[in-house]
């Protein structure tokens, strides 16, 4: 049985302090659906979400952004709006660089915003001719810019963009091993984690891992936890600041009437040793667990209560204190909801979001917060400057820098961890010298090589870890 009935009492004003009412994303006339989001660097929201149209065939995929003030014009990422196309996933890097995907007619789509350029790319299929039929996309960008992607087709495949050239499709499942329902991320070390189920010789499926850099292949496949007992299902994971994975799947524990399962959501840190397992919710009918870290490293996870296609409500639930917060049934969810997106922010906030009939014909999309979204700036700082002069010409000569900068007033203190310095030695690269706190405005340095000749530069450094552009002395 579902749990949103009795649950339902549990969502009233005692939880209004946390996660906000629901917002209207879509406002369409469409069936909207399948909806994901992600936070940018600066806590601006990313959304993206099929619109299946109701009055002719086809369907697009829509992208708006969200300041907490407006949502912008949706854009449509799909060049053929007579196709229909489903189940889109979206990644955003520190440096905002934004990547989606979505399958369409067995095949899957990739397409890229460009933050310097402010552009989206031209739409890039990346799963290929011999597969099956490619479902369930997700996609992970790392910190230079490079997209990954996971998909399946009883398979489970991944592809790689690495300095703007796709990679040939891999396969990361066992040979023969039937597999499906995966995840990919990227952590804030740039290591790309992706998550997949695969079936058993006991015929139960359970949740397999592997990962790389930029710079390396697939390491060698591991379980999660092979001894977690029977079949898991749709894992999903996100980092603690650890840069290992806290992952959530169904644990499918007893076969209730009919085809369902009845299913408890599981959590487990991956470190790669014991991996052990934590129940986190009652057991019912329940699908689609999404995990989110928040910067205070506890975890937020959204799930859709009800049977598979015919949801009954968005259950969310956080760990405070040390146990786990009792279920809350979000409004706005109770019309045949599932697959809730979630995510974090690098100051605290986090973001879920689902597509519902609620009290209209049509399916449209829901967002609550746990705090308002506000945009962090984190602008370069202003009048970099610097005064050079030689010292001790007749002994030992010195080269002394002052360099100092001034407070962007875009930029809210209370946002940032500090600044950048940079030096660039003859026509060398950029390297880090240094990080100084966001209420240092000056600094000096000197060298005893003074025939080198030397350049300087700063970044705003976010408390998010994103870095504002370079702004030189």
């Amino acid at each position: 049985m579902a749990l949103s009935a009795m649950l339902f009492i549990l969502a009233g004003a005692g939880r209004g302090q946390t996660m906000s009412y629901p917002i209207n994303v879509s406002n369409s006339i469409h069936d909207s659906r399948w909806a994901q989001c992600a936070f940018g660097p600066d806590s601006v929201l990313h959304i993206i979400w099929q619109e299946a149209y109701i009055d002719r065939s086809g369907s697009d995929i829509l992208y708006v952004s969200y300041d907490g003030k407006a949502f912008s014009t949706p854009f449509k990422l799909k060049d053929s709006p007579d196709v229909h196309a489903e189940r889109p996933n979206i990644a955003v890097n520190s440096k905002g660089v934004i990547a989606a995907v979505w399958d369409s007619q067995k095949d899957i789509w990739c397409r890229i915003f460009d933050p310097v350029s402010r552009t989206w790319l031209p739409a890039e299929r990346v799963s290929s001719d011999w597969e099956d039929r490619a479902d369930e996309p997700s996609v992970a960008v790392d910190s230079f810019g490079n997209v990954y992607v996971f998909y399946y087709t009883g398979d489970a495949w991944v592809r790689s963009r690495i300095n703007g050239f796709w990679d040939s499709s891999y396969r990361l499942n066992h040979p023969g091993a039937r597999s499906q329902h995966g995840y990919i991320a990227a952590a804030a070390d740039d290591t790309i984690w992706v998550m997949w189920i695969e079936k058993g010789d006991d015929d139960n499926y359970k949740t397999w891992y592997s990962r790389r850099t930029k710079d390396t292949a697939w390491r060698a496949l591991a379980d999660v936890n092979a001894a977690a007992g029977q079949s898991q299902a749709v894992p999903h994971f996100a980092f603690g600041k650890d840069n290992m994975p806290r992952v959530v799947w169904m644990h499918e524990f007893q076969r209730s009437v009919g085809a369902h399962w009845e299913i408890e959501i599981v959590m487990c840190t991956v470190d790669e040793r014991v991996n052990p397992t934590e129940v986190i919710t009652p057991s019912g009918l329940m699908h689609f667990p999404r995990i989110a870290m928040d910067s205070d490293d506890r975890p937020h996870v959204a799930i859709q209560d009800g049977p598979g296609d015919w949801g009954s409500g968005i259950l969310y639930t956080t760990k405070r204190g040390g146990a786990w917060s009792t279920l809350y049934n979000f409004p706005k969810s109770f019309g045949f909801p599932k697959l809730p997106g979630i995510s974090a922010d690098g100051f605290g906030n986090v973001a879920v979001i689902w597509a519902a009939h609620d009290t209209t014909p049509q399916q449209e999309v829901w967002l609550s917060t746990l705090y308002p979204i506000t945009p962090k700036n984190y602008l370069p700082p202003t009048n970099a400057r610097a005064n050079i002069s030689l010292q001790g010409l007749r002994s030992r000569p010195q080269v002394r820098y002052d360099l100092s900068w001034d407070r962007n007033p875009e930029n809210a203190d209370a946002f940032l961890s500090g600044y950048d310095i940079y030096v660039k030695t003859g026509s060398g690269s950029w390297t880090l010298l240094q990080t100084v706190s966001n209420s240092t405005f000056t600094l000096t340095l000197t060298y005893a090589d003074v025939s080198v000749k030397r350049k300087f530069g700063i970044r705003t450094r976010s408390m998010s870890g994103a870095l504002s552009d370079l702004v030189e002395f």
